[in-house]
C-alpha cells in the first residue's frame, strides 16, 4: 500500500466506525423517545447518550486527521530526500566541463550522463539545462506541483473526517448530523457544516480525484526525465527539411539532400524521431523508414 493509499485507507476506517456509533445513538435516541414525552427526551438524550457518543467521536476525528497529517509529512519527507539526494562532485564537474568546453552531445551520451543525476532534483535541473544547448527540452518534475496537490489532498481528507455525517436517506437526512462538530477555519467556529459538504465527505474515496492526481504526480517524479525538442531546435530542423522538400528538384535529388544531411551531424535522425508525423512522413518518403523515438 502506497501512502496515498493509506490516506484513504484512514480516511475509509473512520467513517466505518462513525457509521456504526450513528446507528448505535440514533438506536439509542430512538429507544428513549419512545419512552419518554419530547422535553425530558431531550434532557435524557444531552445529559446520558450525546455526551458519550460525541465526544467519542471527537476524539476518533483528532486521531484520524493526525494520522493523516503524518502520513503526508512522510510524502514530504520522501519529496525531501529525493530532491536533496547526494550528487558525485564528479559528476558536477563534469556537466561544469561540457558547459564550458562547449562539448557536443547527442541524446544517446545525454541519457547516459542521465542516471547520474535523476536521484536530485537541482542536479537534474542543471543537466536539463546543459540539454537544452544542445537543442533538447529535458522535462524535469515539478515537486512544487506535488506539494501543492499534496496539500489540497491533505486538506480535503481532513474534511472527509471532519463533515462526514454517514451517508443520507431518501429523505436527504444524514444519520450523523447530531454528532458534528462546528465548521471552523484556523480554529474558530464559522458555522454548521451544509449537505454539499457533508456529501462531499461521504463521496471522499470514490469520487475525489485529488488522490489520483497526487499519485500521478509522485509516479511522475520517479520516472526517466522525458526529452524533446527545444522551439528553437524544433524550428531550426524544420527549416532544413522544408527546405528540401520544398525545393524545385527531383525526388532522388532530394532523397540525396535528406540523406546528406542526416549524415551531417551525429545526432539528426535522434531529433528527428522526437518531432511531429509531418515531419517524420517527409523524411520517411527519401529514406524509406519512419524515424521513431
Amino acid at each position: 500500500m502506497t501512502n496515498i493509499e493509506r490516506i484513504g485507507d484512514i480516511v475509509k476506517g473512520f467513517q466505518n466506525e462513525a457509521d456504526w456509533r450513528f446507528a448505535d445513538y440514533n438506536k439509542k435516541v430512538e429507544k428513549i423517545r419512545e419512552r419518554y414525552k419530547e422535553e425530558v427526551a431531550k434532557l435524557e438524550i444531552m445529559q446520558n447518550v450525546w455526551p458519550e457518543a460525541q465526544g467519542t467521536l471527537s476524539f476518533k476525528r483528532e486521531q484520524a486527521k493526525q494520522q493523516i497529517e503524518e502520513v503526508c509529512e512522510a510524502i514530504r519527507e520522501d519529496l525531501r530526500k529525493w530532491t536533496l539526494k547526494p550528487v558525485s562532485p564528479n559528476t558536477l564537474q563534469l556537466l561544469r566541463s561540457i558547459h564550458d568546453f562547449e562539448i557536443e552531445l547527442t541524446m544517446s551520451e545525454l541519457k547516459m550522463i542521465e542516471g547520474e543525476v535523476s536521484g536530485n532534483l537541482f542536479a537534474s535541473k542543471i543537466f536539463a539545462k546543459l540539454a537544452a544547448e544542445h537543442g533538447y527540452y529535458v522535462e524535469v518534475p515539478k515537486v512544487d506541483d506535488c506539494l501543492r496537490e499534496l496539500r489540497e489532498l491533505e486538506s480535503f481528507a481532513k474534511s472527509a473526517v471532519d463533515a462526514y455525517a454517514g451517508h443520507p436517506d431518501k429523505g436527504g437526512i444524514f444519520p450523523g448530523n447530531d454528532l458534528l462538530e462546528k465548521r471552523t477555519v484556523n480554529g474558530v467556529p464559522v458555522g454548521e457544516y451544509v449537505g454539499w459538504q457533508k456529501l462531499n465527505a461521504a463521496e471522499f474515496t470514490e469520487k475525489n480525484g485529488s488522490m489520483k492526481r497526487a499519485s500521478d504526480l509522485l509516479a511522475a517524479s520517479r520516472v526517466d526525465l522525458k526529452y524533446s525538442l527545444t522551439q528553437k531546435e524544433t524550428a531550426r530542423i524544420r527549416n532544413l527539411i522544408d527546405g528540401i522538400e520544398n525545393d524545385n528538384i527531383s525526388n532522388s535529388e532530394k532523397r540525396h539532400k535528406i540523406s546528406a544531411l542526416l549524415k551531417s551531424e551525429p545526432d539528426m535522425l535522434s531529433k528527428i524521431s522526437l518531432m511531429d508525423a509531418e515531419t517524420k512522413d517527409i523524411v520517411s518518403k527519401y529514406i524509406g523508414e519512419r524515424p521513431e523515438g
